[in-house]
């Protein structure tokens, strides 16, 4: 508000004073005072003069384009009362919305100067330039924006990083390297001259890759002997010339895939859905991995499912297989160029099914310190596993972690709690696994009951260890 700039202060009826606060450039201007009486009236004036920042440059023009430099025209804004020392230059480019200062010629740009050559600019670029115009009293707001321009085009003088590549597939010369950015491109048509040769060779093969985007080549050559050495080097290019190679770097070609297969496979039944299957590791040849294959009998090969391990494995387990079900497994090595022969097949049949039913659990009695647990034995149908034992797991209620016990007969004893609930579970153990399980829930100890009723709660306590089938 304009009128909290300005404090009026009577100091008698004779003087006065008006305060002007924070006082802006606008402020300048003639002021007058008058003093009145009913009989006549005297007025003085005084000119007051705001010195401040200098204020923006006017009509940026660019002229005289070039690849990396233009020259930069302007006026002088008004200087506010305080000579104009020096004059800034900024620019921006398409890439960012940052305005940053530039290089010029000369570097310092006096104040009585009203145009300058802008250096080190990109070629192929598009710019906007800004003038800032500085005093003793601070740095002024800039002109508006230059209109827009592009310096003229150059050939790249930046070379791709990165130079590497090898591997692919059979007869194959897999070459790589890193893009170069918009910012390097410096002009319409660009694309990248990838040369290699074999190491020892002095012809260099050359060929043209137009995306600017790519950062990839793959030669293939039936003729081209596998694993071999290759030197490779690349440099951009554009409609205004090609720019420097990059550093040669050393690859090699696609391997051949391997040529023998895993000898002495076997597989060993763990279970009615599990197999571990072993083989010797093919040596003297190039392998990155071994890959298992296998499917049921009745089944097509192409319906097998496949198992890859690394290189330095020689074992792998098949799961979620079929119980009491034949299957083919085969292995075979493999590389980046392709898969080597399969081994002969071998024939292995998972065990029956674990038993489905649960054990009954008939009876929980305490025993001094322990429940007495029992249970009907199992019976398995026809297509299930035999029953070889039972396996209890006995665990804090609401926890993982407990201790495993294993029985051949159909009861088990198994400590009072000391305190809280204990969970247990029985199920039946066969060759072709763990059956279904059933689960109870035992009590411990009550805590601050007198020894003398204890005895007489004892039998309240196997009753609240209640069944859950």
């Amino acid at each position: 508000k304009e009128s909290n700039h300005y404090e009026r202060n009577l100091r008698s009826d004779a003087s006065g004073e008006l305060l002007i606060k924070n006082a802006q450039l606008r402020h300048a201007g003639r002021y007058t005072c008058t003093a009145q009486t009913i009989v006549d009236n005297s007025s003085v004036s005084a000119d007051l003069v705001v010195r401040g920042p200098p204020g923006p440059p006017g009509g940026v023009r660019v002229e005289d384009i070039k690849d990396t430099s233009v020259m930069l025209t302007w006026s002088s804004g008004t200087d506010n009362h305080n000579p104009i020392s020096k004059y800034t230059i900024q620019a921006k480019n398409i890439l960012s919305e940052e305005w940053r200062d530039v290089k010029t010629e000369p570097s310092k740009i006096e104040g009585n100067m009203e145009r300058a050559r802008v250096v080190d600019l990109t070629p192929w670029m598009e710019y906007e330039f800004r003038v800032i115009a500085t005093n003793s009293l601070g740095t002024g707001e800039p002109s508006l924006p230059s209109p827009r321009i592009k310096t003229d085009g150059a050939a790249p003088n930046v070379a791709p990083s990165d130079v590497g590549g090898g591997g692919g597939s059979n007869r194959e010369l897999i070459i790589t390297w890193t893009p170069l950015s918009r910012e390097y491109h410096y002009g319409n048509n660009f694309g990248y001259i990838v040369a290699f040769k074999p190491h020892g060779d002095k012809e260099w093969r050359k060929v043209t890759v137009p995306n600017p985007d790519s950062g990839r080549y793959v030669h293939k050559d039936e003729k081209m002997s596998p694993f071999t050495q290759f030197q490779v080097k690349i440099k951009a290019y554009n409609n205004k010339g090609d720019g420097p190679f990059s550093n040669t770097g050393i690859i090699y070609s696609a391997q051949d895939a391997p040529v023998s297969y895993p000898e002495d496979v076997r597989a060993i039944v763990l279970s009615s859905s599990e197999v571990e299957v072993y083989w010797k590791l093919v040596y003297l040849q190039s392998v990155e991995g071994y890959q298992v294959r296998y499917w049921r009998v009745k089944d097509k090969e192409a319906a097998a499912q496949r198992v890859q391990v690394s290189s330095a494995v020689n074992s792998t387990k098949l799961e979620n297989l079929f119980p009491d079900t034949r299957y083919h497994v085969e292995v075979r090595a493999f590389n980046s160029a392709g898969d080597g022969p399969p081994s002969p097949h071998i024939d292995v049949t998972t065990k029956k099914a674990p038993p489905s039913q649960r054990p009954k659990i008939i009876n929980v009695e305490r025993s001094n310190s322990h429940f007495i647990i029992t249970w009907d034995h199992v019976k398995p149908l026809s297509n299930e596993s035999a029953v070889k034992g039972y396996k209890v797991y006995y665990r804090p209620n609401g926890e993982i972690e407990g201790n495993l016990l294993s029985t051949g007969q159909h009861w088990i004893r198994v400590p009072v709690p000391k305190e809280g609930e204990y969970i247990v579970e029985i199920r039946a153990h066969s060759e072709g696994g763990d059956g279904a399980m059933s689960q109870i829930t035992i009590i411990g100890t009550a805590v601050g009951i007198a020894p003398s009723l204890l005895g007489l709660l004892l039998p309240i306590l196997s009753i609240l260890a209640y069944l859950e089938f």
